[in-house]
């Protein structure tokens, strides 16, 4: 989300949010997707032909599928951002933002820091 948590009108939802999805995806599986199919629908009409909500649909050699919905609109939305930072002690860090509605359009609140329990496992690769 933006710095001043706010829904972007210049940014298309799915580079916004799903990005960080398509990545955990891609380390957890690696593997590359041989199929990969974007939907989107703008239903703020801030700018045409900006997506408010995509549905990803990414299937792999594998056989495993994933999708992915993020959306400006969704009135129960929790955007949880993971960070693990490898240079500090705690390694693991949550932040359970979320989004509320308020005067009929939805408002981002940013959550404090949580501190996941971490153990460095050698040679997961």
């Amino acid at each position: 989300m933006g710095t001043n948590g706010k829904i972007r009108s210049e940014e298309n939802i799915l580079w916004s949010f799903a990005p960080h999805d398509i990545s955990v995806i891609l380390m957890l599986l690696h593997e590359f997707p041989e199929y990969v199919q974007a939907n989107g629908g703008e239903y703020l009409h801030l700018q045409k032909q900006i997506a408010d909500v995509t549905l990803t649909s990414l299937e792999f050699p594998s056989g495993v599928k994933a999708h992915i919905f993020v959306s400006w609109l969704h009135p129960f939305k929790e955007q949880k951002m993971a960070v693990f930072d490898d240079v500090t002690q705690e390694k693991l860090f949550l932040y359970p933002h979320t989004i509320e509605w308020k005067e009929r359009l939805p408002v981002a609140n940013k959550a404090k820091i949580n501190i996941i329990p971490f153990t460095l496992q050698r040679n997961l690769f």
